[in-house]
């Protein structure tokens, strides 16, 4: 099955359904208009995203959990990640178990930072004044981070190279 929201389109010359999928991929239904195949085939989709949601907002809940109990000062959306992570290396959640509503949450992710952006516009009186120091501040963050991410990357490499030979 095709990830991503299926599109249902009635043809009016011989009036069969047609399933039309993103990546372009048509499949005539033999089902007639307003039988229960239809919505059977509608149903099973819904239904596995849904299963696929709950696994994830499960695991966040958990992570809020975490979050409450524990008394270090990390945020529950990482208690979350970490516990999600876990979970699909020790194979007890499948990739397949998740993994639509993931690509469909990732699909998504852009619209989610609207609201973050008009709070920038609207604290801008505030943010004016630091904007010299967040000019010089977020270059040299990124190319620390970047300069660190890459040391750690050739460490591990390195040290995989050495266990192979």
């Amino acid at each position: 099955m095709q990830t991503a929201a299926l599109l249902f389109s009635r043809k009016a010359d011989d009036k069969s359904w047609r399933t039309v999928y993103n990546s372009g991929a048509v499949r005539a239904s033999p089902a007639a208009p307003g039988s229960g195949a239809l919505r059977f085939q509608e149903g099973m989709v819904f239904m596995k995203y849904l299963k696929q949601f709950g696994i994830i907002l499960s695991v966040s809940c958990i992570g809020e959990i975490l979050r409450f109990l524990l008394p270090w000062p990390i945020p529950a959306s990482i208690y979350g990640l970490v516990l999600l992570f876990f979970l699909l290396a020790l194979g007890i959640v499948k990739l397949d178990q998740v993994k639509d509503a993931g690509e469909f949450l990732i699909k998504i992710m852009p619209p989610m930072f609207i609201p973050a952006a008009v709070g920038l516009i609207d604290s801008w009186p505030q943010l004016k004044r630091l904007l010299l120091p967040l000019c010089v501040i977020i270059p040299l963050t990124t190319i620390l981070v970047m300069l660190v991410t890459g040391k750690v990357t050739d460490f591990f490499v390195g040290r995989k190279e050495k266990t192979h030979e």
